[in-house]
């Protein structure tokens, strides 16, 4: 009879059972995930509807069966797009023949919420690099359960939320520069940056790597940096005290009251830490410890 059912409704309909596998789809929800019904029946009904949040899926279905939920709104996944189901839930049938089911009453694409990747965290992600479709993602890690729904998206929608190739993407930089290229931002609603770091592959891809980057860290990086010049070009411990007031924007005048010498003497040794590290100016010097 449930087949005589969905072979008869223009609606996409589905039957599952009590463990959640999908027993029998008519058409039009067969059409609806991009597959034939025989492809379908079988599977997990939390795979197929709900598959970035499978628990909550199976929740749902125990509430249906036990008639305390009619109505409720589903996840399908198509082509790498998402579509938000609304749909009525019908426990039919008793004991071991019981059988929910799934009545699809409206469809609804969702547009897939940006992954910042400066709150994400790390991100690799693999893209197209061809003029046709340059950026269309390949595959994508970092991105939390959502990741496999994001492969075959442009990665300029799905990572910054922008409708055209992102200012200066690494990938996309011409001009017969090397590789792997480098582009270091500010990470979005975070603060610290991002370097993402562009390698091309094979076959016109590239590998996209971002790391997160936090002020603590470049601090970190800062005072390394700053050590390694001491030791390398031998400054003497006065020299160095002129050179980490130096580079946090300090004066002569400044230094001297710091360090409790005079302008006059500060100047002598900023000079000296000039001409040790082959700088001419200020901007030079925070070139080298950056």
């Amino acid at each position: 009879m449930a087949r005589a059912i969905a072979g008869a409704e223009r609606r996409p309909l589905a039957w599952v059972d009590r463990d959640g596998v999908l027993r029998l789809a008519n058409a039009a929800f067969a059409a609806l995930l991009g597959a034939e019904p025989a492809a379908l029946e079988g599977r997990s009904a939390c795979d197929l509807l709900c598959a970035d949040a499978p628990g909550r899926a199976q929740a749902l279905l125990r509430a249906a069966f036990r008639g305390a939920l009619h109505r409720t709104e589903l996840t399908a996944v198509r082509g790498g797009r998402t579509y938000g189901l609304k749909v009525e839930l019908a426990a039919v049938g008793r004991g071991a023949s019981a059988a929910l089911c799934i009545d699809v009453h409206e469809v609804v694409e969702r547009a897939a919420a940006p992954v910042a990747c400066g709150t994400a965290g790390d991100l690799d992600y693999r893209i197209s690099a061809g003029a046709s479709d340059f950026g269309r993602l390949l595959a994508l890690s970092g991105a939390g359960a959502e990741a496999a729904l994001r492969v075959g998206r442009r990665c300029h929608e799905v990572l910054h939320g922008r409708p055209s190739p992102c200012p200066g993407c690494p990938a996309l930089r011409g001009g017969g520069e090397a590789w792997p290229r480098v582009e270091v931002r500010r990470a979005p609603r975070t603060g610290g940056f991002e370097v993402a770091t562009a390698t091309a592959l094979p076959g016109d891809e590239v590998l996209v790597s971002v790391r997160r980057v936090d002020d603590a860290a470049l601090a970190a990086v800062r005072e390394a940096r700053t050590a390694e010049l001491v030791r390398r070009f031998e400054l003497s411990p006065r020299e160095e005290e002129v050179l980490r007031l130096l580079l946090i924007g300090r004066q002569a005048a400044d230094i001297g009251t710091a360090l409790g010498i005079t302008p006059r003497t500060a100047k002598f040794h900023q000079a000296n830490v000039l001409r040790k590290l082959g700088a001419s100016s200020r901007r030079d010097l925070l070139g080298l410890a950056s």
